[in-house]
């Protein structure tokens, strides 16, 4: 509540997840990046106060004049936006990993890390425990089920598919043109 956070792939299943979360808390600035401005007007009406095209060149420029830095990236992307993830960034941040869509690997400006006193954190659930993932889970009950049973938080689903036609669910999830989940069903 009160930080500004910056939401890559604000249009993914987990970006409108977290963008909706931020703004139920409320977070101050809730910044989503996406390639394709067209998802903009969904994305505001999901609860983002800006949204950025990382396409496009001094985007981080844009989002340090807007929010004064960010306290929070939550990065499913990686790769290619971590370094410009990490410029956006205000002193004592934190930068939480969550997805390698864009690369596992990324070049790592140490002095600014050192300079801006910047926190990384990694997150998975494939490394915890039974009881670690089970404490998640209750941890997500007790903070946001309330939400989700008066209507605040709303899951985003974009399209099902027949799970016979998982080549026309993936070829739609490559046009990224979708906001939120693919689902793919039997029967």
């Amino acid at each position: 509540a009160g930080e500004s956070i910056l939401i890559t792939a604000g249009s993914s299943g987990v970006g409108t997840a977290a963008i909706q979360i931020a703004a139920n808390l409320p977070a101050r600035h809730i910044v989503a990046t996406t390639r394709s401005p067209a998802k903009t007007e969904e994305l505001i009406a999901l609860g983002a106060t800006l949204v950025i095209d990382t396409t496009q060149p001094r985007w981080t420029e844009q989002v340090r004049a807007a929010t004064g830095g960010i306290d929070v990236v939550i990065d499913q992307v990686g790769g290619i936006l971590f370094d410009p993830c990490l410029e956006t960034m205000c002193v004592e941040g934190r930068y939480v990993t969550v997805g390698r869509n864009g690369g596992a690997e990324a070049t790592i400006d140490l002095d600014l890390v050192a300079r801006q006193r910047l926190s990384i954190i990694g997150v998975t659930f494939r490394t915890r425990s039974p009881n670690e993932a089970l404490a998640c889970s209750a941890r997500f009950v007790d903070d946001l089920l309330p939400s989700f049973e008066d209507g605040s938080l709303k899951p985003v689903l974009d399209r099902i598919f027949p799970l016979d036609e998982l080549s026309a669910a993936h070829e739609y999830m490559r046009a990224d043109t979708h906001i939120g989940k693919i689902v793919l069903v039997t029967g």
